[in-house]
């Protein structure tokens, strides 16, 4: 038994058993946790869902005896792919399963990442070290996105899918849009910029997610040149649509700058 981090009783043997693992029973101190010790069932489902896809195969159950016997049961043997399938739900995919690929780098660092498509405009990309979630990102989405927006420029520009295309590449904004993924990687030594871990600032990071994803996803749109081809032509009408935006914004700032200057109508 422990208390504020000091152990209070040793190690005893209690009786003989034919099971194995660890059970840990945490009860919060008032001295430390003041403002409000009660645990959301809400906040625990979210949290163990989440580790629960994670880690693939991993179960997990949570119950609340507290008024009612409310229960919960998670088990994904997807792991982060049926993550984003979770996460695409409520929306229509461009291709119907996920792009998957793991891989460890010399460093030692274990790098997992599942990407889809969607019909919408928004990108949601979750970003893992440790299964501890990084809010602001940080090495390991750089890497993500500068190794996804290239791959696809250069898959698009060997097939000839960009002709027409004002500038000679697509932005990585463009890419990304409706693309919902998970990386989650597994750092030895990790380093965050704050206690908080909200961004992964390690430096080994970033080149193995690249070549991680550079590699798969070259491989992956070689394979699937037809939903490759979808993919690129979202980009090209994201591009599109942008382009119009900016020419539609730049007209109304000239009209307005020329109605409230004091020259004569006529000129």
């Amino acid at each position: 038994e422990y208390c504020k981090g000091d152990p209070i009783t040793p190690l005893e043997r209690v009786s003989d058993s034919d099971e194995t693992g660890t059970k840990i029973r945490f009860i919060p101190d008032n001295s430390i946790f003041e403002e409000n010790n009660e645990f959301s069932f809400e906040v625990l489902t979210q949290r163990l869902r989440e580790l629960s896809f994670l880690n693939r195969g991993v179960a997990i159950n949570l119950i609340d005896e507290r008024e009612a016997d409310l229960r919960q049961n998670f088990k994904f043997d997807g792991g982060i792919s049926a993550f984003v399938d979770y996460l695409n739900r409520n929306k229509t995919p461009v291709h119907q399963v996920p792009i998957h690929f793991t891989k460890t780098s010399s460093d030692g660092v274990e790098v997992e990442i599942s990407l889809q498509w969607n019909d919408s405009y928004q990108e949601t990309v979750y970003c893992y070290t440790n299964n501890i979630r990084n809010r602001d990102g940080g090495t390991h989405l750089a890497g993500f996105r500068d190794s996804l927006t290239r791959t696809v420029n250069t898959y698009a520009q060997k097939e000839g899918l960009l002709k027409g295309l004002k500038g000679s590449n697509l932005s990585g904004d463009d890419i990304r849009e409706g693309i919902v993924a998970v990386v989650s990687c597994k750092v030895p030594d990790p380093k965050f910029s704050s206690q908080t871990k909200d961004k992964l600032v390690s430096s080994e990071v970033k080149p193995a997610v690249y070549a991680t994803l550079a590699q798969a996803m070259t491989d992956w749109l070689l394979e699937q040149p037809a939903m490759a081809k979808e993919v690129v032509s979202k980009a090209i009408r994201a591009s599109q649509v942008r382009d119009a935006a900016r020419r539609a914004r730049d007209l109304v700032r000239r009209k307005g700058a020329l109605d409230s200057s004091a020259l004569p109508g006529k000129l």
